[in-house]
């Protein structure tokens, strides 16, 4: 079963516990890299990753305490500047904590609530059998970074919100994400 923010059946019929909502808060946080003179083009910060020739897009996993997080970035080749992005989150039941997928979808709810309506940004959560997995996906053509931040509850740290490729992939690098295929 897949929810949406925008084609909801149900609202969630119990609030969430305080340890649910610091979870909720960092899983739904967003962070793009800054750009690095008020817009011009970017050179690699020490320590980043390179981005494979050719490619158009890049991808970083972490995993701990039972998580799964992806982000991919969709950029620019020439600019470096980040156009869209996608974050996804697998998280099996027991971790929201929940016994099922209808206390799971009552627990996550709320994540799809706070980004109804916010354009640029569709989110997801498909439940399966044992684990939920959350998609944030943002496209940065047609998002307000101001919306973003307001609405959803994310944050975006930029110039004139615009996401640069080499600050975010150091930034996740330096947060232990690894770039994957």
């Amino acid at each position: 079963m897949t929810r949406t923010a925008q084609n909801r059946t149900t609202a969630p019929s119990k609030p969430l516990t305080w340890g649910l909502v610091a979870l909720a808060c960092l899983l739904a946080f967003l962070l793009v890299g800054c750009t690095g003179n008020g817009g011009g083009k970017n050179e690699a910060p020490a320590g980043a990753l390179s981005v494979s020739e050719g490619g158009d897009h890049a991808s970083f996993v972490k995993r701990g305490n039972g998580l799964e997080v992806r982000y991919t970035y969709y950029f620019d080749k020439e600019s470096r500047q980040i156009t869209a992005q996608t974050i996804e989150t697998v998280r099996p039941f027991d971790v929201i904590p929940a016994d099922g997928k209808e206390a799971a979808q009552q627990a996550l709810e709320p994540l799809l609530e706070s980004t109804d309506g916010v354009k640029g940004l569709t989110h997801t959560i498909e439940y399966g059998d044992s684990v939920a997995t959350e998609t944030l996906a943002i496209d940065f053509g047609e998002a307000e970074p101001t919306a973003i931040s307001k609405h959803a509850g994310l944050t975006i740290l930029g110039n004139h919100g615009k996401a640069s490729l080499d600050g975010s992939i150091a930034y996740l690098t330096s947060n232990g994400f690894s770039e994957v295929e």
